[in-house]
C-alpha cells in the first residue's frame, strides 16, 4: 500500500550552466539560459523504514540518512581519478547490475537489469544440481580459471548462458545510450572478487553481440578496496571497496 510509495531519498546538483558558463552557485544570476543536471533517487519508504528500525536497535541516538551507491561510486571515481571525464561505471552487486556513463565529467546517464552474483548462483545450482556452497565454490574457480579442463568445459555451457544474456542487454543498452552521451571505452568496475574477475573478462573479451560497436574492446579498471585505503584513515585490516567508496563520497559532500 502506502508504504511501497517511492521516497525521494537524494536531490543533487551534479552541474549547473547559466548562459552557456558553468557555475558553482546559480543562485542570484541574471540569466537567459539555465542549465541543470539534476540526480534524484528514490526508494520503497517501507526499506527505509525496515532499514531505520534495525540501525537505530544498535544506534539509537544516532541521525539516520539514506544515500544510493551509484552516487557515491560516482564521487569515489572522482576523487580516486580525478582526471578521467568520459567513462562508463559498472556495478554489478547481489542482485542487478547497474550502469553509469559519466561523460565531460557528469554522470548524464544510468540504467540497471535484474542479473547480478545471485542469478549466476541460483543458475549453477540449478543447472549443475547443486548446493549453494557448491555453486559458490564453482564459480570462484571458474571466475580465476583454476578448475580442472574437464569441469571448466563442463562450466563453460552454463556461464556462456549467462554471458551471451548480461551482453546483450549491457550492449543494446550502451548502444542506445552512447548516442546520448558519446562513446567510451574506459570502465570503473566494483563487485565482489569473484564477479570482478568474471565480468572484467566478460567486458574484454572482444566477442560483441552487436555490429553497431564492432569488435569493442573495454579498458577495465576495477576498483578494490585497497585502490582506495591510502585515500582514507585505515590502521590496518582490509578494506572494502563498497565501505570505502561510501566513506569517500560522505567525505567529499560533507568537507568543510
Amino acid at each position: 500500500g502506502s508504504l511501497d510509495t517511492p521516497k525521494l531519498i537524494e536531490n543533487v546538483v551534479l552541474e549547473s550552466s547559466v548562459n552557456g558558463y558553468k557555475v558553482s552557485d546559480l543562485y542570484d544570476k541574471k540569466a537567459k539560459m539555465l542549465d541543470i543536471v539534476i540526480y534524484l533517487s528514490v526508494s520503497p519508504e517501507s526499506v527505509l523504514i525496515g532499514a531505520d528500525d534495525s540501525i537505530a536497535k544498535v544506534f539509537p541516538h544516532t541521525p539516520i540518512s539514506f544515500n544510493s551507491f551509484s552516487l557515491s561510486f560516482y564521487n569515489a571515481i572522482r576523487l580516486k581519478y580525478p582526471g578521467s571525464n568520459s567513462h562508463l561505471l559498472i556495478d554489478v552487486n547481489a542482485e542487478i547490475t547497474d550502469v553509469g556513463i559519466v561523460s565531460d565529467g557528469i554522470l548524464t546517464s544510468f540504467f540497471s537489469f535484474p542479473i547480478g552474483r545471485n542469478y549466476i548462483i541460483r543458475k549453477i545450482m540449478k543447472k549443475k544440481s547443486v548446493s549453494r556452497d557448491q555453486a559458490e565454490s564453482l564459480f570462484k574457480l571458474y571466475a580465476s580459471n583454476t578448475l580442472e579442463k574437464k569441469t571448466k568445459e563442463d562450466m563453460d555451457t552454463v556461464m556462456g548462458e549467462i554471458e551471451l544474456l548480461w551482453k546483450n542487454i549491457f550492449y543494446r543498452s550502451i548502444a542506445d545510450l552512447s548516442k546520448l552521451s558519446g562513446y567510451t571505452d574506459l570502465v570503473y568496475l566494483v563487485s565482489h572478487l569473484d564477479s570482478s574477475l568474471y565480468f572484467t573478462n566478460i567486458l574484454r573479451n572482444p566477442n560483441v553481440p552487436l555490429k553497431i560497436l564492432g569488435d569493442r574492446k573495454f579498458s577495465v579498471v576495477t576498483l578494490t578496496g585497497e585502490d582506495l585505503k591510502s585515500m582514507c584513515k585505515v590502521e590496518s585490516g582490509g578494506c572494502d571497496e563498497f565501505l570505502m567508496s561510501e566513506a569517500l563520497s560522505l567525505a567529499y559532500v560533507y568537507r568543510a
